[in-house]
Order: structure tokens, then sequence, then C-alpha cells
């Protein structure tokens, strides 16, 4: 029979002490890893970005947006095909289409009419305002017309007046110099 070890406080100890230093064996490992792979990535010099000429930046605007276009239109194929990825023959895909294509139908109509309301309630609403500073342009003109007329009334009777105060002077003169002779 084989007798069975138990480990003795001093070497339970022992393994506890070893795992704090194995732990910090790989933390400064790992540590060390780390300081290399950033040395590492900050002396690589960066890639030096191609200068390209204006005929091939524009090539690349071009090609780009033609790949953009195809990309959409494939994309809408695939929606399409899976639209009518019907279990069943030709003339259920066509059911299905002529559905669609009433839905389309139905939409523009209603968009139409909502776009000839939307139309008719701003032509209504300009209309009304051009109404109304019209009246109130020619209510500020009749306004005017009126202060005009009756600032031109006083202003004609005060000149009358100082025209007048000559002549009042020399005949109250007048009357003083004979009533003292």
């Amino acid at each position: 029979m084989a007798a069975t070890t138990t480990p003795t406080a001093s070497a339970k100890s022992t393994a506890t002490k070893r795992k704090p230093a194995a732990a910090k064996r790989r933390t400064a490992t790992t540590a060390r890893r780390k300081t290399s792979t950033t040395a590492k990535r900050t002396t690589r010099p960066a890639p030096m970005p191609v200068a390209k000429t204006p005929v091939e930046q524009v090539q690349e605007i071009a090609e780009r947006a033609l790949l953009v276009n195809v990309g959409v239109a494939l994309a809408t194929r695939d929606r399409v095909m899976d639209l009518l990825d019907v279990e069943g023959s030709r003339q259920a895909a066509e059911t299905q289409l002529k559905r669609f294509e009433r839905r389309g139908a139905t939409a523009r109509t209603r968009a139409k009419r909502e776009v000839k309301r939307t139309r008719g309630r701003v032509e209504r609403a300009v209309g009304q305002r051009r109404t109304r500073i019209e009246r109130g342009l020619r209510a500020g003109r009749d306004d005017l017309a009126t202060n005009l007329t009756s600032s031109l009334d006083r202003v004609a009777d005060q000149l009358s007046e100082v025209a007048a105060t000559p002549s009042r002077l020399i005949s109250a003169a007048g009357e003083r110099v004979r009533n003292l002779v």
C-alpha cells in the first residue's frame, strides 16, 4: 500500500510564496513585450502617400461614382429577386409585380394630391399676406396724405400770420405815434 503524502505546513507556505513571484515574472514579461511592440510601432516609418496626378484623381473619383451606382443596382436587383422568390410559377411572379405596380401608382396619386393641397394652401397664405400688406400700405398712404395736408394747412396759417405781423406792428406803431402827437 502506498502512503499518501500530505504537504506539510512549510511546503504550503513555500507554494504560496512562489505564486506571487511567478505572477511578477509574467507581469514583467508582458510589460517588456508591450514596450517592445510599442517601440516597433513608433519606429516604423509611416507609409508615404503617393502623389497622384490630377488625371488619376479624376479617374479615381469617376470609378468610385460608377462603382456606387453598380452596387446600388445590384442591391436593388437582389431585393427584387428576393421579393419575387415565390414558390410558384411565372404567373405568380407577374401577379406580385402587378400588385407592386398598383401600390406604386396609388402612392404616386396620393403624393400628387398632397402636393396639390399643399400648393393651394401656400398660394392662399401668400395671397392673404399680400392683401394684408397692400391694405396696410394703402392705409399708411392715406394717413400720410391726411397728415401732410393738415401740416401744410398749419404751415400756411403760420406763414400768413407771420406775413401779417409786420403790417400789424407798423399800424400799431403808427397809432402810438398819432396818440403821442
